[in-house]
């Protein structure tokens, strides 16, 4: 026998498991070839509408995928959910940078920016108008009023209190004489415009009572009637 082939052999078969050991090889080995990588993070990130007036709002709108928190940035800030909607209303005119950064679980960041513009409001209008206008005494006219660009409205003069933007409001006129109706609108950033709108009360026709009519002595010309009894409905001198 060859001696030297022999323990040549013997440190080869030792040798052999070491070998296949330190490749993965052998039985009973970890076959999941190591860690994996996380998945990217996508990021949808939208801001609606992008152009506004101040006293009014917009809505970011974002939803994440793979992702394992998300950040707020730029005209926002802080810890965010992975979606969500979140309604913005600056009180300032200007232009707004909106960043969202959502990280997948190896840390690797998915981000996206939304712009928004605020504007300053239009000045807002006012009109008001009385129906019928001249009234005699005693009866009812329908105040109507209507604004645009305001978002509060005050009445003064005769009526008061806070009042909607637009609306009607019967008035009943027991006295004669003029009676002003004014109302002041304001819009976001405390711009105002004022309306007004004036009624004017008669005194009623007075009748005279003839042999057998009734005769209006006051208006553009007289008018007579046949007397029916209608004393009962007419202050007669």
């Amino acid at each position: 026998m060859n001696i030297t082939r022999y323990r040549a052999g013997i440190y080869a078969g030792a040798l052999l498991p070491v070998i296949l050991s330190g490749c993965g090889g052998g039985s009973g080995g970890d076959s999941g070839g190591g860690v994996q990588g996380a998945p990217a993070a996508t990021l949808s990130f939208a801001i609606a509408p992008t152009s506004i007036a101040i006293g009014t709002s917009a809505a970011l709108t974002w939803s994440a995928t793979n992702a394992a928190s998300c950040t707020a940035s730029g005209s926002w800030t802080g810890a965010q959910a992975t979606a969500g909607t979140v309604t913005v209303s600056p009180t300032t005119a200007g232009a707004y940078t909106y960043t969202l950064t959502c990280p997948n679980s190896a840390g690797s960041p998915a981000a996206a920016s939304a712009m928004l513009t605020v504007t300053v409001p239009p000045a807002p209008t006012v009109t008001m108008s009385f129906a019928p206008n001249p009234v005699v005494q005693a009866t009812a006219a329908t105040l109507t009023w209507s604004s645009t660009n305001a978002t509060t409205c005050t009445a003064s003069g005769f009526w008061f209190g806070t009042k909607a933007t637009s609306g009607t409001l019967v008035v009943n006129t027991p006295t004669v004489g003029t009676f002003p109706y004014t109302l002041t609108c304001q819009n976001a950033v405390a711009v105002s415009a004022t309306g007004s709108a004036t009624l004017s009360v008669n005194i009623p026709p007075k009748f005279t009572l003839g042999a057998n009519t009734i005769r209006a002595v006051s208006g553009s010309a007289p008018v007579n009637a046949p007397f029916l009894g209608l004393h009962q409905f007419f202050d007669l001198d």
